[in-house]
């Protein structure tokens, strides 16, 4: 049993109960021993006080107030950690796509690296050939000259 409940019970002064309201708003819920809140024991005793109501009334809004600001704190507050928890969600899965293109960019840059490589590789070859070719294609036509001049010396003969 608190203070106030014995306060209500007694009929004690608007000026205690305010001053015992005021220190403890939170007494007005609280039940004591025979199940009773503070409340219950004032309305056992005749002709209370208006002014000890209404500090009573003025102590549950204030109750009712913080609770609901507390609530209304404790709603902002998670949602302030379910937001941050989406942000670190989603930055890490950004990080993850991102690291991903690079390597991806990475294997592609490889791969072009090899094929440009290869391709190189084969104009090189091409380049051989193609001066193998030139080269036999001069030595046939050579070849010709020479029997030209050899038909035309024996022809002239």
């Amino acid at each position: 049993m608190l203070p106030l409940h014995l306060a209500f019970r007694s009929g004690t002064s608007a000026k205690v109960m305010e001053t015992l309201l005021q220190a403890y708003p939170e007494g007005i819920r609280i039940i004591d021993h025979r199940g009773y809140i503070p409340l219950s024991h004032c309305q056992q005793i005749k002709g209370t006080n208006k002014q000890i109501l209404e500090s009573y009334a003025k102590a549950n809004l204030k109750l009712e107030h913080e609770s609901l600001v507390d609530t209304s704190r404790k709603d902002r507050e998670a949602e302030v950690v379910s937001l941050t928890e989406e942000l670190e969600r989603r930055t890490t899965a950004h990080a993850n796509q991102v690291q991903r293109m690079v390597q991806e960019h990475a294997m592609e840059v490889e791969k072009l690296k090899r094929l440009h490589d290869g391709e190189k590789e084969q104009m090189k070859e091409d380049i051989l050939e193609m001066t193998r070719e030139i080269a036999e294609y001069q030595r046939i036509e050579e070849s010709r000259h020479s029997v030209d001049d050899v038909m035309l010396s024996r022809g002239a003969d």
